[in-house]
C-alpha cells in the first residue's frame, strides 16, 4: 500500500469536504475578478455614451480655455444666389499671440485682411482694397465703406501696419464692431452653454463620417422655450453691431420664427479626443463651416518681415486725407 493512499485515507471525510470547498474557490476567484473586470472595460470604454453626452462633453473640452491652449482653424461662408463667398483661417498659441486671415470674393474679385498679434503689437494687411465695395454690393444690406476709407484703404494696401494695442481703439474706430468683442465662454457660462442650458437639441444622428475615421456627425437645432444664456447674450451684442451697419436692401427679409424651426446644424466630433473638429450650416443658399484641428499643438506667430508704423501711415498720407480723418473718426498722430 502506498505511503499517499495511506495519507488519503487519514484525512476525515469533514477535512476532505473543506478541501473541496477551498479549491472551488481558488478556481472562483479568478472566474469572478475576470468578469468584473470585463464589466469595467465595457463600462468605461465599450459601452456607448448616449447621444447628448458625447456632444455636451465635445463642445466642453473644445471651448474649455484651461484645457484648450492653442489651436488652429479654418473654414468658408457665403451666399451662392448672390455670388458672394469668403475663406478665413487663423490659429492661436499658448501664449496669446494670434492671427487671422480673411478673403473675400465675387465677380471675379477678391479683398483679403490678414491680422497678427505679437506680443504687445498688432500687424495689419489689407489687399485688392480697391475692390471691396463692388464685392460688398453683393451682400444683401452691406453698409459700403465711405470715399475717406476707400483711399485711406488704396494707400496702405499690401502694406503692413504694425500698431500697438495701447493704440488699438484708433483702429476701432476705422474697422466697426472690432470694439465689441466675440470671446470664448468663461468657466461658469462654458457650464451653462454645454450642460444645464445647452442651446442646441439633437435631430439626427449621430452618423459615421465619411471619411474614413471613427468621427461621428450630429444634427442639432435649436431648443425652442428655453432661457437664453448670459454667453449668448454677449454674441447678441456682437451680431446686433453687425446688424447695425446693414442699409435697406430690397433682398433682405425679415427673420421669423419659422427660421428657427428649420435652422439645422451638422457639428462633427471626434470621440477618441472628445473635441469639435468640425460645423456646417447650410440654408437659402448660405452657407458656414468651420473646421478645428491641431488643439494644443505647438503653434507659433510669425510677426511680419517688414512693417510701417501706423503715426508713419498718417504721416504719409495727403493733407486733406489727414484733416477727413481727424473729422470723421477723430484720428491724428
Amino acid at each position: 500500500m502506498s505511503k499517499e493512499l495511506q495519507t488519503n485515507r487519514r484525512v476525515s471525510a469533514k477535512e476532505r469536504a473543506r478541501l473541496k470547498k477551498l479549491n472551488v474557490f481558488k478556481t472562483a476567484v479568478p472566474l469572478v475578478l475576470t468578469v468584473l473586470l470585463l464589466a469595467v472595460v465595457y463600462v468605461l470604454v465599450l459601452l456607448p455614451d448616449k447621444p447628448e453626452l458625447v456632444l455636451k462633453r465635445s463642445l466642453y473640452n473644445s471651448l474649455d480655455q484651461s484645457k484648450q491652449k492653442s489651436w488652429r482653424y479654418d473654414g468658408s461662408f457665403g451666399d451662392k444666389d448672390n455670388g458672394f463667398s469668403a475663406e478665413y483661417s487663423g490659429q492661436k498659441a499658448q501664449n496669446g499671440d494670434n492671427e487671422f486671415f480673411l478673403k473675400l470674393m465675387a465677380k471675379d474679385l477678391s479683398t483679403s485682411y490678414h491680422i497678427t498679434r505679437k506680443g504687445n503689437d498688432s500687424y495689419y494687411l489689407v489687399s485688392g482694397a480697391t475692390n471691396l465695395s463692388t464685392i460688398l454690393s453683393t451682400i444683401p444690406g452691406a453698409k459700403l465703406p465711405d470715399q475717406t476709407m476707400t483711399a485711406v484703404l488704396a494707400s496702405i494696401n499690401d502694406t503692413w501696419i504694425k500698431v500697438p494695442n495701447t493704440s488699438d481703439e484708433l483702429v476701432q474706430k476705422l474697422v466697426p464692431c472690432s470694439a465689441t468683442p466675440l470671446l470664448l465662454p468663461n468657466a461658469s457660462q462654458l457650464t451653462d452653454v454645454t450642460d444645464a442650458k445647452l442651446p442646441l437639441q439633437i435631430t439626427g444622428g449621430p452618423y459615421s463620417a465619411n471619411n474614413g475615421t471613427q468621427s461621428r456627425v450630429f444634427e442639432v437645432g435649436l431648443k425652442k422655450g428655453r432661457a437664453v444664456t448670459d454667453y449668448e447674450v454677449g454674441i447678441g451684442n456682437f451680431i446686433s453691431c453687425l446688424d447695425g451697419l446693414r442699409n435697406n436692401d430690397f433682398r433682405l427679409r425679415k427673420v421669423s420664427s419659422q427660421d428657427v424651426d428649420i435652422f439645422k446644424v451638422s457639428i462633427t466630433v471626434d470621440p477618441l479626443s472628445n473635441t469639435v473638429s468640425h460645423v456646417v450650416y447650410k440654408a437659402f443658399g448660405q452657407y458656414f463651416q468651420l473646421n478645428l484641428r491641431d488643439y494644443n499643438k505647438d503653434v507659433t506667430v510669425n510677426a511680419p518681415d517688414t512693417s510701417i508704423t501706423l503715426d508713419d501711415t498718417f504721416t504719409g498720407l495727403n493733407d486733406q486725407l489727414k484733416q477727413e480723418l481727424s473729422t470723421k473718426y477723430g484720428f491724428s498722430n
